[in-house]
């Protein structure tokens, strides 16, 4: 999350010191970015790579290297023709497709994809009242 935040988070830093074009990022904002990173990676990196490596469906390296392939170009191809994609909503419906490909009966664990599919479901309306409550007590700091 925190990678996806550090343009946003850059671009209300310009904003607030008064520029309207963004031409560096601070080199704290980098380092906070960072921090977020790797605090993200230390309390929750082994259940996401556990979760992703093995318990939507069974992989193995050359399964593996095609559902990073086949993410990369989907992000990039995205990325050229404008369009905003989630890498990680990629690489899940890449390797849902590779369990679904395989000779494998049930080879999908339903279960994890369903906890998955609500996990993203559930950030909409829990980012929504972030927000309300993060502006409801800072607005009157805002210009």
């Amino acid at each position: 999350v925190p990678t996806v935040s550090i343009g946003p988070f850059s671009a209300m830093f310009a904003a607030y010191a008064g520029k309207t074009v963004i031409t560096a990022t601070p080199v704290w904002v980098l380092l906070l970015g960072g921090v977020g990173i790797s605090f993200g990676l230390w309390f929750w990196g082994r259940p996401v790579m556990e979760t992703v490596g093995t318990k939507i469906t069974p992989l193995v390296p050359t399964k593996g290297f095609c559902a990073e392939l086949a993410t990369a170009t989907t992000v990039l191809v995205a990325s050229e023709l404008g369009l905003p994609v989630s890498t990680t909503h990629t690489l899940i419906g890449c390797i849902v497709a590779l369990g679904v490909l395989s000779d494998e009966r049930d080879a999908v664990d339903l279960r994890v994809l369903r906890n998955i599919a609500m996990s993203w479901g559930i950030t909409l309306p829990v980012s929504a009242l972030g927000t309300v409550v993060t502006y409801s007590l800072t607005r009157r700091f805002l210009p």
